[in-house]
């Protein structure tokens, strides 16, 4: 079946540009303009659609033997992803803070949230999982971590003096050099005098004042000959005290910051992990007892229906809710994979007349927000420090005295502005594993019970974007029923016990894109 690009414009409109452009896939060229006029039409755009004859119209047929390429997502694609994520909104509005959107877990497989009996103890681990955009600019979740990405982004970062700070230094030092000296050699009692850096060794002295005390007025009473010091450099040289501490204050922060990530533990707030160790912590608004009732809850639900009909060759018509009905390929409606059974799709089954009711339901809907456990003003618990990113963020490219991000290997504009790398879900939306349910009528039952027999394992995969089953998820073909010409298949997950692990699916949720968005 031909695969054809269609482009209309107003008769005003001045080529090259053109107003409406769509994918469409029927038998010839005048069918597919006829669609894409249609469409265009019921997209109700802010200019009135002309008639068809007034249109300047071009079709070009697309070299291509699958429309659904993982480099772009069709209208169909985003009709149904668009439904979905209105229908979840709407049942969550109370709940979420922001916009949600669909992702794709990795390969497609239940996240190990939850286990047989409640939350599992190493569910967190999962949302630290970092958000990333696919080929077709779908979102989707990593394998990698975002506190793992946070922590090089750290390492990339440095404390960088400004031209006119610097002069300051060297001015008001070689003017009060000796208080200088007096501070250098009562700081024998932080550490060895021979331990310190060469280069600024004065600044090692007050990196490690704010380190371990937290700032150099804090000093106890045993440091003395350092305290006294420290009074002298600030009477004589104001200014390159203030800095000093501002730069010691900074990097103390950052380097607990990095620390905790790199050797999370109980002290740290670090949380504990099933197979022993600690990772960076997350804290959940609401507390893992309510997300597993919520979880359980079959009448929380949001389905997806969709309706076939006019199977043409390798073509269906689909209707989604009140939407324009579009076409697309029958294999990338549904592929189904059963037993020993692969690659099966519904033109297997069906003939010109079939009518497919195709639904797909997530039952215990909910939200959760794991919000990284934030650096208290102490630097002693907690990971995540916001104002060291928009610092680095805000002041990298100005020619003032800040930290800023000196690694040449990150890009601020692809980390934090149009390629948004450094991202996660700030809200997760979970569901139980989704149920497939297909109403069939006048199709070919009895090619169906022997290749989809009650029992089979199976997977599958909807208009390529949703895929179920799969790995040890124990999707199998709960139920067929056939009476005549008329069928109702059902595949699901079994029925959870206690004895039976029951993962949560991860249907998508509210981006964040720090570090203004956490």
């Amino acid at each position: 079946m031909p695969i054809f690009r269609v482009y209309l414009r107003h008769p005003a409109t001045t080529a090259p540009a053109w107003d409406y452009a769509e994918t469409v896939v029927t038998a010839c060229a005048a069918e597919a303009i006829a669609h894409a006029h249609a469409q265009w039409s019921h997209s109700r755009p802010e200019v009135a659609v002309p008639a068809l004859p007034h249109c300047q119209t071009q079709a070009i047929m697309i070299e291509t033997s699958h429309l659904l390429a993982a480099s772009t997502l069709s209208p169909g694609q985003q009709a149904a992803i668009h439904e979905l994520e209105r229908r979840v909104s709407h049942l969550l509005h109370d709940t979420l803070h922001g916009t949600f959107r669909l992702v794709s877990a990795p390969a497609g497989l239940p996240m190990p949230l939850t286990e047989a009996r409640g939350w599992r103890k190493g569910g967190l681990s999962t949302l630290d999982s970092l958000l990333t955009m696919a080929g077709n600019s779908q979102l989707t979740l990593s394998s990698e971590r975002f506190s793992a990405l946070y922590q090089h982004i750290l390492r990339g970062i440095a404390f960088v003096w400004s031209e006119q700070d610097r002069a300051i230094l060297r001015r008001e030092e070689s003017q009060a050099s000796d208080t200088l000296s007096a501070v250098l050699a009562a700081s024998a009692s932080l550490r060895p005098a021979i331990i310190w850096p060469a280069d600024d060794a004065l600044q090692a002295v007050f990196d490690q004042l704010c380190r371990r005390f937290g700032a150099p007025e804090a000093l106890p009473d045993s440091h003395a000959a350092l305290i006294d010091a420290l009074a002298g450099y600030r009477a004589r040289a104001g200014e390159s005290y203030a800095l000093r501490r501002w730069r010691g204050l900074a990097q103390a922060r950052l380097d607990a910051a990095l620390s905790h990530t790199q050797q999370a533990n109980a002290d740290n707030g670090g949380a504990a992990l099933a197979a022993g160790g600690h990772q960076p912590a997350y804290q959940l608004d609401t507390p893992p007892a309510t997300l597993w009732t919520q979880l359980c809850d079959t009448h929380q639900q949001v389905s997806l229906p969709l309706r076939l009909s006019d199977f043409t060759g390798e073509v269906v018509t689909v209707g989604l809710g009140s939407g324009m009905p579009f076409c697309l390929r029958v294999a990338d409606v549904l592929t189904l994979h059963a037993g020993e059974q692969h690659e099966l799709d519904l033109s297997r089954y069906v003939r010109a007349d079939s009518r497919v009711s195709l639904t797909l339901d997530w039952s215990g809907v909910c939200a959760l927000r794991p919000r990284p456990l934030a650096l208290d003003a102490q630097a002693r618990q907690g990971w995540y420090a916001r104002e060291i990113l928009r610092e680095v963020l805000d002041l990298t490219w100005q020619p003032v005295s800040s930290l800023k991000l000196v690694n040449p290997d990150f890009d601020l504009n692809y980390l934090f502005g149009q390629g948004m790398a450094f991202s996660r879900l700030d809200h997760w939306v979970i569901s139980q594993q989704p149920t497939l349910t297909l109403t069939l009528d006048r199709v070919d039952t009895a090619r169906l019970r022997a290749e989809l027999p009650t029992g089979a394992p199976a997977r599958a995969q909807v208009l390529r974007l949703f895929n179920l089953g799969g790995g040890d998820s124990g999707w199998h073909v709960r139920e067929l029923h056939i009476e005549g010409e008329h069928a109702r298949l059902t595949l699901a997950a079994p029925a959870p016990d206690a004895r039976t692990p029951r993962p949560a699916y991860v249907l998508g949720g509210v981006p964040a894109f720090p570090p203004l968005g956490v």
